[in-house]
Formats: C-alpha cells, sequence, structure tokens
C-alpha cells in the first residue's frame, strides 16, 4: 500500500490513505519504511515536485502477482497452473543506460493493454481504490489488468491452464 498509494498521478483518496494510514505506519515502524521506500529524494514531474524513491523490485512484483492469482481464483473457481507475472507498471526508471529504452517499453504494453481491455468491465466493489479487468485466453495467454486509485496501471500475464 505504501508504494501503491505514492504514486504522483493518484487520486485524492490515494492522498488521504498517505496523509493517514501510510504516515501513521511510518512513525510506527520507520525501520519498515526503510526498507519498503529507499532512497527518497525530490523531483519535478510535469512542472511539480514529487518525491521519488526505490522499491524492492522483486518483492513489490511478488505481492502483485500473488494478488493477481487470487483475483484469476476469486473470478473463475479454478487456479492459474502457471502463475502471473508482472510484464509492465508506471515506474519510471531515473537511471542507467536503459532507462529510456524500458520506460518506453512500460508505457507501450500499457497502452497496448489500454486497447486490449477497453471493452470489458471493470471488476471490483471500491473502484476508487481498486479494479481489474481480466481477458479470455488469447493466443495461449490470459492477461488481468489491474488499476490502483484510479491512476497506477500494472498488467500481468499467465499461460492457459493445459
Amino acid at each position: 500500500m505504501m508504494v501503491l498509494a505514492a504514486h504522483y498521478k493518484n487520486n485524492g483518496v490515494a492522498k488521504n490513505h498517505v496523509a493517514t494510514k501510510i504516515f501513521r505506519s511510518w512513525k510506527r515502524n520507520p525501520s519498515f519504511a526503510r526498507t519498503v521506500v529507499k532512497k527518497p529524494q525530490l523531483v519535478q514531474i510535469d512542472g511539480e515536485n514529487h518525491i521519488a524513491f526505490e522499491i524492492d523490485d522483486k518483492k513489490f512484483n511478488r505481492v502483485l502477482e500473488l494478488t493477481a492469482n487470487g483475483l484469476y481464483f476469486h473470478t473463475f473457481n479454478v487456479k492459474t497452473l502457471y502463475g502471473y507475472k508482472l510484464v509492465a507498471t508506471p515506474f519510471l526508471k531515473a537511471e542507467g543506460t536503459d532507462a529510456d529504452f524500458i520506460n518506453s517499453t512500460r508505457k507501450k504494453l500499457l497502452d497496448t493493454a489500454e486497447l486490449l481491455f477497453n471493452n470489458s468491465p471493470k471488476l471490483g466493489e471500491n473502484q476508487e481504490v481498486f479494479w481489474y479487468q481480466l481477458t479470455p485466453e488469447i493466443e495461449g495467454m490470459t492477461t488481468i489488468r489491474m488499476c490502483f486509485y484510479e491512476a497506477f496501471h500494472v498488467v500481468l500475464m499467465a499461460p492457459p491452464n493445459i
């Protein structure tokens, strides 16, 4: 929640969660907060100041993958045999020779998912906080898109149950 709610494009619900729940959590357990959010720094995005930070990609990805697997089971009452793997997030890579390539590839994947899911229903009871969409099997793969706080979209893919 700390990472998801902190995304700079999120809605007011996320901002409220950061100012209340997450702030209290950081105060109660600062060592945990430091393991989740590393190297915070002030950056400008679209002319506005925001806090950027590093995250533990492996842990973050794993949580989203487990969430996708749970949603698949919740929706179809069947376990996916091979599990979902994260393929795109709105995170920006700020450093490294491959940063531009990684950022543009993530954007292309998220834009393609927007088209893929254009006519799919958004599932979830509180869509200001979270909704998701699932595709049927397409060319041997199933895809799930999750959206947190109306702005943080992620795309995950899984091979079909054979």
